[in-house]
């Protein structure tokens, strides 16, 4: 019988962990701190490597954004310049359509000019034949 509570003593050192060995304690303790180390650094990998992915797919969101907008503002650009563009050939159009009616215009006055030249011509010279004509008359009468 004493053998069998002999087993059962050193069975209950052997379950209580309490070791007797202070090396042994301590190289537990530090393989078990190692262990949540590891453990630790795991998770603050993963969590590390889950930012870098959500930053990754944010930056691409926003590249994807900016595409777009930098597209939609070269969009704008362009319709505001072909408005631009087409404003100013409107005012030229206009100015050169201006410039042809006041060319116009400046033709036809000096037509007119010409015209009222001709007739105050021939009215001068119409007037000086009926005068000389008037003046031979006078001078016939006067001789016969």
């Amino acid at each position: 019988m004493g053998r069998s509570r002999n087993n059962f003593d050193e069975s209950a050192d052997l379950h209580s962990g309490v070791e007797t060995n202070p090396f042994s304690s301590a190289a537990a303790s530090a393989a078990a701190m190692k262990d949540a180390m590891d453990k630790a650094e795991a998770k603050f990998r993963q969590a590390k490597e889950v930012r870098e992915r959500e930053y990754a797919k944010v930056a691409r969101n926003k590249e994807s954004g900016q595409l777009e907008k930098d597209e939609q503002d070269g969009q704008e650009r362009e319709f505001r310049e072909s408005q631009e563009r087409f404003e100013r050939e409107r005012i030229q159009k206009e100015e050169e359509e201006r410039e042809q009616r006041k060319t116009r215009e400046g033709e036809i006055k000096d037509i007119e000019r010409e015209k009222a030249r001709q007739a105050v011509e021939r009215a001068t010279r119409e007037a000086r034949e009926r005068a000389a004509t008037d003046a031979r008359e006078r001078a016939a009468l006067r001789h016969a």
